[in-house]
């Protein structure tokens, strides 16, 4: 997936967030699922930039396993989040 496909699936994230706040704004579900998703929108945004971009292209090598750890640890934070919201 690359940079611009990042941006539009955070762009999408972020309109449809705007539109449920015009439209949903005094529903209490939407109220409290509203920051499940800027949580969302947020991780992704974070992992767009500096994590994807720095580890998936040729010109950057990792020596040891410590250097890749921000990007574990991030992407456990993203998928914890995420489960938050699945029921078995």
């Amino acid at each position: 997936m690359g940079i611009t496909r990042w941006k539009n699936l955070c762009d999408r994230i972020d309109r449809k967030i705007k539109r449920n706040d015009q439209t949903l704004a005094n529903d209490p579900i939407w109220q409290k699922d509203r920051v499940f998703f800027e949580n969302h929108m947020l991780f992704l945004s974070a992992a767009r930039a500096p994590l994807r971009n720095s580890t998936v292209h040729v010109d950057v090598t990792y020596p040891d396993e410590g250097s890749v750890r921000p990007l574990w640890l991030a992407t456990e934070a993203f998928m914890r989040h995420v489960a938050t919201k699945l029921k078995e």
